[in-house]
Order: structure tokens, then C-alpha cells, then sequence
């Protein structure tokens, strides 16, 4: 569990200090109180609330990337297959 907490804390820390141009360490800090504070004073209901807020932006990239590269990009799911099958990717026998 302490490597998982270490990943977790480490992770948008190094993303913040390289936007930022924030010191690591000040940025693990820093995501560690915001983080504690957060769940702290909003509770578990606020927790939730972010985490299926999170998912659907997830779903709703997933689809965006799926609607460019197939439907606009490629002109197609029977082109996006005929494409993988021409380059040996998959074989339906």
C-alpha cells in the first residue's frame, strides 16, 4: 500500500512541476493537502461525485477518439478493418 500511495501522490505531482515549474517535492506536498483536505471537508459523497465526473469525461474522450480516427479520419469501420486485414493485423476464418 505504501508504493501505491507513493504512485498516487507522485504522479500529478510530476505533472503539476513540469507545468509549473514547481519544485518536485513542494509539488507532492501540495497534492498530498489538497488531496487530504478535500476528501477531508467534502467527505466520501464528494469523492464519488468526482470519480464518476472523471469517468465520463473518460467515456466521452474515448468516443471523440473513436468518432475521429474511425468515421472521419479513416472514412469508416468496414475501411478501419479492411485496412487491419491488409496489414495482417487480424484474420476472421
Amino acid at each position: 500500500m505504501l508504493i501505491y500511495m507513493a504512485i498516487v501522490l507522485y504522479a500529478p505531482a510530476l505533472a503539476l512541476s513540469q507545468t509549473t515549474g514547481l519544485n518536485i517535492w513542494l509539488s507532492v506536498v501540495s497534492i498530498g493537502v489538497i488531496c487530504t483536505f478535500y476528501s477531508s471537508v467534502g467527505g466520501m459523497k464528494a469523492v464519488i461525485w468526482t470519480d464518476v465526473l472523471q469517468a465520463l469525461v473518460i467515456l466521452v474522450g474515448l468516443l471523440a477518439s473513436i468518432i475521429q480516427g474511425c468515421l472521419i479520419t479513416l472514412g469508416g469501420f468496414k475501411r478501419v478493418f479492411s485496412i487491419a486485414y491488409e496489414g495482417g493485423r487480424i484474420e476472421f476464418d
